[in-house]
């Protein structure tokens, strides 16, 4: 009877063998596969790293367009754009030159500091000897007039704010 102990320890050796040759292969398709998952893994990885860094550009601006031209009072905007559409800006400093019309500057109602009104007629001044009575006319007649130029001034300055 010791034969067959014999015979049936053999035989569940064998197929014990045969159970570790199978799992020993199992395993190394296993790390096989499993090395496969990590490169393909890896490779996809890079290549979204890839796609995800923006190629670099040198901007290619065209020439300074003004947008927006300077007055006496108010900035000017120039303008300059790359083929890709981004956009540089310069402010233009205000000209400080007034645009000065019977006195007062159309723009912002400034007042010309070298402004004369219109000479009067020789006799009619009172430092002539006359009455004086015109050059008063025609100053309390020239005042609604650079009124109205100052307040269309203040206007027009709130119109392109």
């Amino acid at each position: 009877d010791v034969s067959k102990y014999e015979e049936d320890g053999v035989a569940h050796m064998n197929a014990l063998l045969e159970q570790a040759k199978t799992a020993a292969a199992s395993v190394s398709t296993a790390q096989n596969t499993a090395d496969e998952l990590a490169k393909a893994l890896s490779d996809a990885v890079e290549a979204l790293q890839e796609k995800s860094e923006p190629p670099v550009h040198e901007h290619k601006f065209g020439e300074y367009k003004t947008v927006k031209a300077a007055t006496c009072a108010e900035e000017g905007l120039m303008r300059r754009e790359c083929e890709c559409g981004f956009a540089e800006e310069k402010v233009i400093p205000p000209t400080g030159r007034h645009e000065f019309k019977d006195g007062i500057c159309v723009v912002c109602g400034a007042s010309d500091p070298d402004y004369t009104p219109s000479d009067p007629q020789p006799g009619n001044d009172a430092d002539e000897g006359g009455c004086g009575g015109c050059a008063s006319a025609k100053t309390s007649a020239a005042l609604p007039v650079v009124m109205l130029l100052a307040v269309a001034a203040a206007i027009k300055k709130f119109v392109r704010s």
